[in-house]
């Protein structure tokens, strides 16, 4: 209630101070041509707009680079990874003919002693053939 009047009494304190043409001149131009409160809050909104924008795109175009350096980076370490596989299959099949290299001759070696056993047994008696047995003789 006290607010209410109070309120009331300075308004019309203000609208009763000036006269209907001071009212009217003081509405048809707010501060005698200098930039009133009003016009300087717009300018700045719209400087804080404009600052605003240019930092989104910024951002945005920032965003992009670093993802598109990201793809490029994705892209060479795949194609090193292929690299890499492509070699340890070549040094895997290396090993792969390296081993039954070393098998083949160890496998011919164990398998040539018996060979030469039977060689020197078979040497005493020349007229076999060799798949015949012992008791056959010629004919």
């Amino acid at each position: 209630m006290i607010i209410e009047s109070l309120r009331t009494h300075v308004l019309q304190g203000v609208f009763l101070a000036l006269t209907p043409s001071e009212r009217w001149s003081a509405a048809r131009s707010p501060g005698g041509g200098s930039l009133t409160t009003e016009q300087w809050l717009t300018v700045f909104a719209v400087l804080a707009q404009i600052i605003s924008l240019a930092v989104v795109f910024w951002l945005v175009a920032q965003k992009r680079r670093l993802e598109q350096n990201r793809k490029q980076e994705i892209s060479r370490s795949s194609d090193t990874a292929e690299e890499l596989r492509q070699k340890i299959d070549e040094l895997s099949q290396q090993v792969e003919a390296l081993t039954s290299e070393q098998i083949t001759p160890a496998v011919l070696e164990e398998s040539e002693e018996p060979v030469a056993i039977l060689h020197k047994d078979s040497g005493d008696s020349e007229d076999q053939s060799p798949g015949m047995g012992s008791d056959s003789g010629p004919v």
